[in-house]
């Protein structure tokens, strides 16, 4: 709850209280209950008045009418109105409710016309969460490692799950993972690219993509045979000519270097 006052002279003050009672995550909106009181602090007795007037606006909503109140016997405090009233959020579910209130009784021992107001935060309605972050932590062979990060905005509400999936040859989001940062293995050759999105109560937010990286088959890259140097060569001589007896071919292997396959 969260009062406002506002003094009508040494007597009284008049009193505007707001509390949230619910939200509509459909609908984008807070249920706000709202009363307007008239407090009687010090004297009594012949304190009484017929047709006040008074005025609320809530969340740019109004209400007024007249009041008849009674102090005589003692110190009370004297409901004039209330109600209730639906404010809408933003789009990111954020919002607030501005709310006042005026009287306009004249006398001398209560005091005079007063004007009370002040603005009171909501709760925010949980939306999906903005993109997480996605890079590839590596490449070895047909191993690809993923990792994910928080998204910047969880949308007003904790992340129930992560989703990682992969596009091959621009095919279709397959490969569902849900753990956040994952791995995947015996990849076939290809072209991929790999996307996250995060989920919360409010459903799937917005996905991220890394950039293509290919997969090669074997997860080896064979090396350019007319490069002598990627050659291991054995030959003999026949009394005539050269005669090739082996030829052993290497690979790159996850770009760390050359690495014997075996004779040809």
């Amino acid at each position: 709850m969260t009062d406002f006052t506002a003094g009508m002279g040494a007597g009284a003050y008049i009193q505007l209280s707001m509390q949230e009672v619910g939200t509509s995550q459909a609908g984008n909106y807070s249920l706000v209950n709202w009363q307007f009181y008239l407090v009687q602090t010090s004297g009594f007795g012949s304190w009484n008045a017929d047709s006040t007037g008074w005025s609320t606006n809530i969340g740019g909503q109004g209400f007024g009418g007249g009041y008849t109140y009674d102090f005589r016997g003692g110190n009370q405090v004297k409901l004039i109105a209330s109600g209730q009233v639906a404010i809408g959020h933003d789009g990111n579910g954020y919002g607030s409710v501005y709310g006042s209130g005026h009287t306009n009784y004249t006398g001398s021992s209560i005091g005079g016309p007063a004007d009370v107001g002040g603005s009171m935060g909501l709760s925010r309605i949980p939306k999906p969460p903005s993109a997480p972050g996605i890079s590839i932590s590596s490449v070895v062979g047909r191993t690809v490692s993923i990792t994910v990060t928080a998204p910047a905005d969880n949308g007003g509400a904790g992340i129930t799950k992560y989703t990682v999936q992969y596009s091959r040859n621009g095919g279709p989001w397959t490969g569902d993972q849900f753990g956040g940062s994952t791995v995947y293995t015996g990849l076939a050759p290809g072209s991929y690219v790999f996307r996250t999105f995060a989920t919360n109560v409010a459903g799937d937010g917005a996905s991220a993509q890394t950039a293509p990286v290919t997969v090669v088959a074997g997860g080896k890259r064979a090396v350019d045979e007319t490069t002598f140097t990627d050659l291991s060569i054995m030959r003999r001589y026949d009394g005539s000519k050269w005669v090739d007896m082996q030829i052993t071919k290497r690979y790159v292997d996850a770009g760390t270097g050359f690495v014997n396959l075996g004779p040809s």
